[in-house]
């Protein structure tokens, strides 16, 4: 069932992240806060948890916004060493897929919200906030709690209720 759904990611102004979203493999619509809206979606969400994405992701993940070695190891919480020996081909587990994943979604929605302009947004991402308790919104990626309350964050810039 999943197989037969058309792969269509929308409501992205960045081609290059739809893309990445698209290879990470999501079928269905991807919509404001990088929820998944259709069921197709969500089940494709969890296969590709469960099955693992490959090492060579995180290198295109980070690419994206310019993301460095050290920053995708916090987010994915291991140490930049273990990130480093992992082969390319290998799939994460089932916690670093994803985070990894969330990490895209972020990214999606930090770039529609930010109107693709991809070194803005990662400068936003590097910045105290003082709604987050003066902590960067990168710092709070380490938590999948952190992945709520940044996309929660640039959810309130898109309505116009600037923190």
């Amino acid at each position: 069932m999943i197989n037969e759904a058309k792969k269509n990611v929308s409501i992205v102004n960045d081609p290059q992240t739809a893309d990445a979203i698209r290879r990470v493999g999501f079928t269905g619509t991807v919509r404001r806060g990088g929820m998944l809206s259709n069921a197709f979606a969500t089940q494709d969400y969890l296969v590709r948890v469960r099955t693992g994405v490959s090492r060579s992701r995180v290198d295109e993940v980070a690419a994206l916004i310019g993301l460095t070695d050290k920053e995708m190891a916090r987010v994915l919480t291991i140490s930049e060493r273990t990130l480093h020996r992992k082969p390319a081909i290998e799939p994460l587990d089932t916690n670093m897929s994803e985070r990894l994943i969330q990490l895209e979604l972020l990214i999606q929605h930090g770039l529609d919200v930010f109107d693709g302009r991809k070194d803005t947004f990662a400068r936003w991402l590097r910045a105290p906030r003082p709604s987050l308790g003066e902590g960067t919104p990168l710092s709070l990626l380490d938590t999948i709690a952190g992945f709520s309350f940044v996309d929660d964050e640039l959810s309130r810039i898109e309505e116009g209720m600037i923190s």
